[in-house]
């Protein structure tokens, strides 16, 4: 079970043990638009009188990494460089750089921040068309083939998007007799707000799957181990211990389990999905939980005399 900290001694233990802190953002960072309060003085706290490294890592694809720099610099004042973000939309650009077969056009069905990720490899493709879907109009139309699909969230998301996907992956490539790579940004089905279940990028990847007969080949968010293996391999960060490292996150089914198949330490906080009562009922146990990030460095402090 996990070790619930509530006392400044505990606090000041646990943040002791480790160097490298990757912090999952909505719930533990902001809630929506709003900062998690007290989070930018514990923020400033771990990095300037602590000396933690600190990483963003979120399963949010329609942001660009660019993008997470300037809402974690309005929100909390954090100056982030690049390489301390780590996007499942920036996961799947280097998974797809990084692929064997080296995909050059890729059809995307996602935002702008996942776009400019992919396109910094890739040439991509996408569809803005607001045409109303007509079956046998889609059917007699021919795309130039593509080498990859990817899905990512996408708010605009039409059925003349679902078909033209499920098209490409029924289409093999003339000079390899490959079909497709089949590419999800990150497993989430849902997200929730306001108490309610909201479609996330793994429920259009569904409906991709539905109509082809076949999964994605690679899903690049959390809690998959492709995202950390992603993370140790920039210079920056190599040469850090896993038992160095931890993972601070708000849901057990992508924060917790990601740090377990990572094998590295994960703190669960109480200030975004999960209760204590879920945690409770769930298999999958993280190593410690604590009420919010800022009243676990406001713990630690009171030993570390600030």
């Amino acid at each position: 079970m996990a070790v619930h900290v509530k006392e400044p001694a505990a606090a000041a233990l646990l943040l002791g043990r480790y160097d490298l802190i990757l912090f999952d953002c909505d719930g533990v960072i902001w809630q929506g638009a709003e900062p998690i309060a007290g989070i930018r003085d514990a923020l400033a706290v771990l990095t300037d009188t602590l000396c933690k490294r600190t990483l963003f890592v979120s399963n949010n694809s329609t942001k660009s990494r660019r993008q997470y720099i300037e809402k974690i610099d309005t929100l909390t004042g954090v100056v982030c460089e690049a390489d301390q973000i780590y996007s499942s939309a920036f996961a799947t650009a280097c998974f797809l750089h990084q692929h064997p077969s080296k995909p050059q056009k890729v059809f995307v069905i996602g935002h702008a921040g996942l776009i400019s990720e992919i396109a910094q490899y890739c040439t991509v493709v996408s569809d803005d068309s607001e045409t109303p879907y007509n079956p046998d109009v889609e059917a007699a139309k021919e795309y130039e083939p593509v080498d990859a699909v990817v899905v990512g969230m996408d708010f605009a998301f039409n059925v003349t998007k679902l078909a033209r996907a499920t098209m490409y992956l029924q289409s093999l490539n003339s000079k390899t007799g490959r079909r497709p790579l089949f590419v999800l940004t990150n497993p989430d089905a849902v997200i929730p707000i306001n108490n309610k279940a909201m479609p996330e990028a793994a429920t259009l990847a569904a409906a991709v799957s539905a109509n082809v007969g076949f999964e994605p080949d690679a899903v690049c968010g959390k809690p998959h181990r492709l995202l950390f293996d992603l993370i140790m391999s920039q210079p920056r960060h190599q040469g850090v211990p896993a038992d160095r490292v931890l993972m601070v996150g708000d849901r057990l089914d992508t924060d917790v389990r990601f740090g377990k198949n990572a094998g590295i330490d994960t703190l669960l906080v109480y200030s975004g999905f999960e209760r204590e009562e879920s945690v409770s009922k769930s298999s999958v146990q993280p190593t410690y939980t604590a009420a919010s990030v800022p009243d676990l460095v406001k713990l630690a402090m009171q030993v570390n005399g600030s």
